[in-house]
């Protein structure tokens, strides 16, 4: 299938959970290149976390998940490094950096600028609709391409979804409350303005 349908653009899309996502992205990678087909992929952490843990437990295999949250970092931002530095030897192969983390954001953009990447060329961000917005919408305006997914379905069924993204990834909480700082310096300093043109009236 590969073959036929990535020869000249990627439709078929790797997903790289983090716990062996390096070690699979070098050997998909070389794979692509060894049949000469474009390569594309989207780098998560841990999406579904408790299922995949019950599921090891269960046939008896070893877990999946990352030991500790540094290590799902580290291994994240390890993985879209390697990806980033092959994007520049081939064309028609992209990336998804799919994260609410704001380091592994800045990381991207950073290694982007030293390979000489383009914002609108191989690379995107994905995030869920709702979160993050204080990371997407500077993504955006700079040229970056950001896809939100939108969770719909009944109430049960989207609840327990958006917990366990919170859940795995601590940084959705933390950049709520940096995000909540940043709002509140923004109304400060609109209001600031607002009396200084008052003032000089």
């Amino acid at each position: 299938m590969i073959p036929i349908y990535d020869y000249f653009k990627p439709d078929v899309i790797f997903v790289y959970n983090v716990e062996d996502s390096i070690e699979t992205a070098m050997d998909e990678w070389d794979l692509m290149t060894t049949i000469g087909v474009n390569w594309a992929g989207k780098v998560v952490r841990g999406a579904y976390m408790d299922r995949e843990l019950q599921l090891a437990q269960l046939f008896n295999l070893n877990s999946p998940v990352c030991s500790t949250y540094e290590q799902t970092n580290l291994l994240y931002n390890q993985t879209i490094s390697y990806i980033l530095e092959k994007l520049t030897m081939r064309s028609n192969c992209h990336l998804t950096v799919a994260t609410h983390n704001e380091r592994s954001i800045r990381l991207a953009i950073h290694l982007m600028k030293e390979f000489g990447i383009e914002p609108a060329r191989g690379v995107s961000f994905a995030q869920v609709y709702g979160m993050a917005d204080y990371l997407t919408s500077p993504l955006v305006k700079k040229g970056y391409t950001v896809y939100k997914s939108t969770p719909y379905g009944p109430l049960e069924s989207v609840l327990p979804y958006l917990s366990r993204r919170a859940a795995e990834n601590r940084s959705v909480i933390q950049g709520a409350r940096h995000e909540r700082y940043m709002l509140k310096r923004e109304i400060y300093s609109r209001i600031v303005s607002l009396t200084t043109k008052i003032v000089r009236i």
